[in-house]
């Protein structure tokens, strides 16, 4: 009477799983069709068209290779950070997925994704892969202040793009 107790809550816990695992599904793609009709309502399809078919693809290729040489530099930035020795291709991939969820989501959610996904494939602690994370986003931040104190040290005539700068960098010291 017991085992068979046990079999029937095990079926049970099963098909528990799968029937929210099917709802999740379900709901996920219902949210999903939702926000890709809001995101498509409003456009113009053949001004979209003219506009691909007018587009330079020169500089196209040119940001691409820029956009890529950017992720491989801070992920070979992040490889130096970090204190535990991971291939490139582990972060060079976990910095792309980061890169990609933080233009799809907002408030900066791909870094979270990224530090999951090198936990995920190296099995590092979540707590070392954060923190390196972390430290690594600070050099972003100040490898961009410093970016434009030197444009601003080059370029005195602007007086009210620096004062701006000042402002945000100031309110970026004491957010950070």
């Amino acid at each position: 009477n017991v085992r068979l107790h046990r079999a029937r809550a095990r079926l049970a816990g099963t098909i528990v799983r799968r029937l929210h695992h099917s709802l999740m599904v379900v709901a996920g793609l219902a949210i999903s069709g939702v926000a890709l009709w809001i995101a498509l309502r409003g456009i113009e399809w053949a001004q979209t068209a003219d506009a691909i078919r007018n587009a330079d693809v020169e500089q196209l290729v040119f940001a691409l290779v820029f956009l890529v040489g950017g992720i491989f530099l801070r992920a070979e930035r992040w490889r130096i950070v970090i204190p535990a020795p991971v291939s490139r291709a582990s972060m060079y991939h976990a910095t792309a997925v980061g890169f990609f969820f933080n233009y799809v989501y907002p408030a900066r959610a791909g870094d979270v994704i990224k530090v999951l996904s090198l936990h995920r494939v190296t099995g590092q602690s979540l707590a070392r892969v954060g923190v390196s994370a972390a430290i690594d986003r600070l050099i972003d931040v100040n490898v961009l202040l410093l970016s434009t104190t030197a444009v601003f040290l080059l370029a005195p005539e602007l007086v009210l793009g620096r004062t701006l700068f000042y402002a945000a960098a100031g309110g970026l010291t004491l957010g950070v």
